[in-house]
């Protein structure tokens, strides 16, 4: 059976259960008397959603994207190539760190786990709606200070969040304290990438980020049609480098992915030796990079095995740098 999930004061770390009543939408924590509420089958830590507000734009247009039989077959495929399985989740405590819409969320718990979901931005409303599971545990919160102990979490996710902070290797180390002994950490990060679409989206993302955002999302429907356009020989190559939009398939995910591309504040990159080293530090072993966008896993060190500070042990790494 799924464990229950410990909330805890982030201002503290105090216990929270004796004080919270879901019925009442306010509660303080009984230690140091920070005030927090319950909303729409949400914990709010926090305020507002800071630099994220683009992501909740973002998710509370696009709430059921990933609904379609094809996007639960690309999520399952998503998580078993981080070694995330029904086999390795059932029955333990799982945390989701950037939820968004809750497509991960949703599986996992389907799998049998105890799953916590936490999301800066506003889209975490959009998965309390997603995902039907009450037992779900779903928290608006600064992954920075997440509301949960410490070495806590048997796997814990973090696909494609850390690089949207001011800090993608603080926001790692931040997490990565919540991952138990004998745990699992798996992430998503950006991956440094070559290529005339890498060169020309970098040179737009000086501009677009500081766009109000209606604006720049409805310059991203022009990727509904340019996906055609490109197809044209010569020019449609040409324009397909110095215009480069999403070229998804579907139409809604072309609009989705090229604001998602160009909106956010941050969106660093980060080449494999240096996201391989941040595992190294945090006392994991056994840690599989995958080529980019980089996909990389690793097992939290059990208190018995002793390794010496910055070796790499069991390593496996892959790459195909494509140009993007």
């Amino acid at each position: 059976m799924p464990e229950e999930i410990d909330l805890l004061c982030p201002e503290c770390s105090a216990d929270l259960a004796p004080w919270m009543d879901s019925r009442s939408g306010k509660y303080s924590c009984g230690k140091c008397g920070k005030n927090y509420h319950f909303r729409d089958g949400v914990y709010c830590f926090v305020e507002k959603d800071a630099y994220l507000d683009t992501f909740s734009f973002e998710w509370k247009k696009h709430a059921r994207m990933y609904d379609s039989e094809n996007e639960r077959q690309a999520t399952e495929r998503t998580l078993r190539k981080l070694h995330i399985t029904p086999e390795a989740v059932r029955g333990k405590r799982v945390l989701d760190v950037g939820c968004g819409t809750g497509r991960f969320t949703r599986m996992i718990a389907g799998w049998g786990a105890s799953v916590a979901a936490v999301d800066l931005s506003e889209a975490v409303f959009v998965a309390r709606q997603n995902v039907a599971d009450e037992k779900v545990v779903l928290a608006q919160a600064d992954l920075f200070n997440l509301p949960f102990p410490h070495s806590y979490f048997d796997v814990v996710l973090a696909w494609g969040v850390l690089h949207h902070t001011p800090n993608t290797e603080a926001a790692f180390n931040a997490v990565a304290r919540h991952v138990k002994r004998g745990g699992m950490f798996a992430v998503m990060i950006y991956g440094k990438s070559k290529g005339s679409r890498r060169r020309m989206r970098n040179f737009y993302r000086k501009i677009t980020p500081r766009l109000p955002m209606r604006l720049l999302y409805a310059i991203c429907w022009l990727a509904g049609p340019m996906y055609y356009i490109y197809k044209i020989p010569i020019i449609g190559g040409i324009l397909r480098v110095l215009i480069p939009f999403s070229t998804q398939r579907d139409f809604q995910m072309r609009i989705q992915e090229s604001f998602d591309e160009f909106s956010p504040k941050y969106a660093w990159r980060h080449p494999f030796p240096e996201v391989h080293q941040w595992f190294v530090n945090a006392g994991m072993t056994d840690n599989r990079i995958y080529d980019p966008p980089i996909y990389a896993v690793g097992w939290m060190r059990p208190n018995d095995t002793a390794v010496s500070p910055g070796t790499a042990t069991g390593v496996e790494c892959t790459k195909n740098m494509q140009a993007s």
